[in-house]
């Protein structure tokens, strides 16, 4: 496991959680338009590949196999 590369990954994470949670609290206000809606949903797509990186790096290498 490289903890740059964990590191990395965690930190993006961190950052798009909180623009989806950001997008989310505009939605309740003040709705979104077709854009937002699909940069939203091109950074969940994001979360889950980056969720999966993610757990692949954090498992211990004599397990991974």
């Amino acid at each position: 496991m490289d903890v740059k590369n964990v590191d990395r990954v965690r930190d993006e994470l961190k950052g798009l959680l909180q623009k989806q949670t950001e997008t989310l609290k505009a939605q309740t206000f003040g709705g979104l338009s077709q854009r937002e809606w699909n940069d939203f949903e091109q950074r969940r797509e994001r979360i889950h590949d980056l969720t999966v990186l993610l757990l692949t790096l954090s498992v211990p290498a004599d397990r991974a196999a």
